[in-house]
């Protein structure tokens, strides 16, 4: 055999078999010992090299690479993992097709780049040796760089999606061999074209089919976590129901045990209303009032509710803040309501950081205390909402102190300005507000009402729909418009 064409053969068996591996331990996510693994792998690549070298001098070259990387094959998947025996032997599979692909599709880039610069694109052309192991090495490095195969391919996982893989392998192994078979000894440049061909087909038809698996476990994954979020909010609400019944057993027992004393004091004021003497009667009066009063208070202190309670989103931080705002708003003699009517996981987890959101809480509730204690309204309340609007993640403030002045509308998220600097107001909440916006793609709304019909005098409402617009719905919509110098804001008339 010649020379060129031996160390040809060996680079090649040798980079299959490297990569065969490497493909391997990524699809299983297996990064124990690393280094020690890769080591192993070269020496064991290169005697798989040379004892194809040898097996072909007896076998047919298909022939000496099916023994060749059945038994390389076992090596590798006798190597302890987590994943059962199975998935090792499918990933194994999986594995030797996309770098047999990746190496047809380096050598055509190859053959390209060769012949574009006036080079013999032929097999023993010494510079082929260098530039298909480099073009391989980059096709694999991109890859794995895409970032759902990172931690692997977690859809092989499944048992019925293995049954397709199992089928989808053996095709694809029936048509290479069949392909080899056919025209061993026939045309070879025939053969080499098909041979392309049948590998761009494939390469398309894998991609399609690993997109579509992707896809499809996303979406069971998405599927599981809602079901997991539903039941999760079911639990909620029935803990909800049982404190509910149990405050009602509690206001009941309390009724019980209240009404004959009411029913005895009746008596009394019954029996006091026939004393002739007015003495007799002033002093069984004040014996009444005085139980009655005692009675009363202590009905009043067992029947007593908590208002200061609010609903919670169970992630840590974010209540602690809304605790926090609330005790700030009755330290100022502010009603404070939390209105929350879903789970916002998926909101921290996918949309905006814990951390962030945290802020534009505290801020913008901060903002209505400072508005409040600026207006001389006797009715003060602040009601916060968050939850989902139309399927989309909102969070609403609302209050009733003064309203923004329209100079401060038009330069919010521009410049650091406030209605309220003498109250403590400094401008800087509404500029990390809009680069927040700007970063989570979330829209500012804000909603002005006539101070004529509501008791509510604005709301300012963050909405998570991934469009970054700046909104303003005013019963004075068009004062705003006769000062508004800039595009950037859509305003809209408000009742």
């Amino acid at each position: 055999m010649d020379l060129i064409l031996i160390i040809s053969n060996l680079v090649k068996i040798f980079i299959i078999s490297l990569l065969i591996y490497f493909v391997y331990a990524k699809i299983i996510n297996f990064n124990n010992h690393y280094k020690c693994r890769t080591i192993f792998i070269c020496i064991l690549s290169i005697n798989i090299s040379i004892i194809y070298l040898i097996l072909t001098h007896t076998f047919q070259p298909l022939t000496a690479i099916l023994i060749l990387y059945i038994l390389y094959g076992l090596i590798i998947i006798s190597i302890k993992v987590e994943n059962r025996i199975y998935y090792r032997i499918i990933a194994y599979s999986i594995s030797y097709i996309i770098v047999y692909l990746i190496y047809v599709i380096a050598t055509m880039i190859s053959g390209v780049l060769l012949w574009i610069f006036g080079e013999n694109t032929n097999a023993k052309n010494p510079i082929s040796f260098i530039i298909i192991p480099c073009i391989t090495f980059l096709l694999y490095y991109i890859l794995f760089k895409v970032k759902r195969f990172k931690s692997g391919f977690n859809f092989l996982k499944g048992t019925k999606i293995n049954k397709h893989i199992i089928i989808f392998i053996f095709i694809i192994c029936g048509i290479v061999t069949s392909l080899y078979v056919f025209f061993q000894n026939k045309n070879k440049f025939l053969f080499n074209i098909i041979l392309i061909v049948e590998s761009i087909v494939v390469t398309i038809l894998l991609i399609i089919w690993i997109k579509s698996q992707i896809t499809k476990t996303y979406k069971n994954k998405m599927r599981d976590r809602t079901i997991e979020m539903q039941k999760a909010e079911i639990d909620e609400k029935e803990k909800i129901i049982e404190e509910i019944k149990a405050e009602n057993l509690k206001f009941a027992n309390t009724i019980h045990k209240y009404n004959h004393k009411f029913e005895s004091l009746e008596f009394a004021m019954k029996n006091a209303l026939k004393l002739d003497s007015k003495e007799e009667f002033a002093n069984e009066i004040a014996v009444i009032l005085e139980e009655s009063k005692n009675t009363a208070k202590n009905f009043a202190k067992e029947t007593k509710v908590d208002t200061r309670k609010i609903p919670l989103t169970n992630i840590n931080g974010i209540d602690t803040m809304f605790k926090y705002m609330q005790e700030e708003a009755i330290k100022n003699n502010i009603q404070f309501d939390l209105k929350i009517n879903a789970n916002i996981n998926s909101l921290i987890n996918e949309i905006i950081p814990k951390e962030k959101f945290e802020t534009l809480i505290g801020d913008h509730i901060k903002d209505a205390i400072i508005a409040i204690n600026s207006n001389n309204k006797t009715y003060k309340s602040i009601l916060v909402t968050l939850g989902l609007v139309d399927g989309i993640y909102e969070f609403s403030v609302y209050d009733t102190g003064i309203e923004f002045k329209i100079d401060t509308l038009l330069k919010l998220g521009i410049e650091q300005v406030t209605t309220h600097k003498e109250e403590g107001g400094s401008g800087i909440g509404f500029m990390t507000t809009f680069k927040t916006l700007k970063e989570c793609k979330a829209s500012l709304v804000i909603e002005e009402y006539n101070p004529e019909t509501t008791n509510y005098t604005k709301a300012i409402t963050i909405r998570f729909d991934g469009k970054n617009e700046y909104k303003i719905y005013s019963y004075r919509a068009e004062k705003i418009k006769e000062q508004k110098g800039k595009r950037r804001i859509i305003i809209k008339r408000i009742k």
